[in-house]
């Protein structure tokens, strides 16, 4: 059975409180060891954004109801289920005062180029 990205995104999710001191910066290193059984964790990024306006409000998510730019901490976290050929993207961006929102792109299927 292969593990869906929500698998991964509780368990990022519910070790983040866990980093909630370090996660002042914007740092993937700062981000606790992500091992879910049946993932392979390929890459964690961060990238900090100021200013942020290309986003639409959305109250179910948390985030601020009125369309204002906002800063926050972008972590991609990019994982395979090894064996298959695919690759997962999460998006979870930490604003305000440790807020989190979580996007998650659907998986990429790798197909092996033949060659001879």
């Amino acid at each position: 059975m292969l593990l869906t990205p929500a698998h991964l995104a509780t368990a990022v999710l519910s070790l983040l409180p866990l980093a909630a001191g370090k996660l002042r910066t914007c740092k993937a290193r700062d981000l606790p060891a992500i091992e879910v059984f049946g993932l392979q964790v390929v890459d964690i990024t961060a990238k900090e954004h100021r200013g942020y306006e290309d986003w639409m409000p959305f109250p179910m998510t948390g985030m601020p109801v009125t369309h204002q730019p906002i800063d926050f901490c972008n972590f991609t976290i990019t994982y395979t289920h090894p064996g298959q050929g695919d690759h997962v993207n999460v998006y979870i961006w930490r604003y305000g005062a440790g807020s989190l929102w979580m996007y998650v792109e659907g998986a990429t299927v790798h197909t092996p180029t033949l060659t001879g």
